[in-house]
């Protein structure tokens, strides 16, 4: 019984670092240039994949982009056109570079398509 429970508890600890420094399309609409800060960005999409410090100050955080894309199937009935759907998911890189005050100077996404 003790064997059974082990893959259960590891796949629940790999579900919990998967989650960690992601974030979804929606949540970029929180940002904000020149207004947005490292902390609440922290506060509330919690901690970054990455934290790099700049020499000249700037901090960079990088999270993981995700985006569920749902499209047709590519089969075809006639009559009835395409049937069922596909989901996709599109991954990526945000990094978002901070001043040495902590306010949004820019950011750019990566491999999100």
């Amino acid at each position: 019984m003790r064997f059974r429970t082990l893959p259960l508890v590891a796949s629940l600890l790999l579900a919990g670092c998967v989650s960690q420094g992601t974030v979804e399309r929606s949540q970029l609409n929180e940002l904000a240039v020149g207004r947005t800060t490292s902390a609440e960005i922290e506060g509330s999409w919690g901690p970054p994949l990455l934290d790099a410090a700049m020499p000249d100050g700037r901090h960079v955080l990088t999270y993981r982009y995700l985006h569920l894309q749902t499209g047709p199937v590519a089969s075809f009935v006639p009559g009835f056109g395409p049937i069922g759907s596909t989901t996709d998911t599109v991954t990526g890189r945000v990094m978002l570079t901070f001043d040495p005050k902590g306010v949004l100077l820019s950011y750019t996404m990566e491999g999100a398509g």
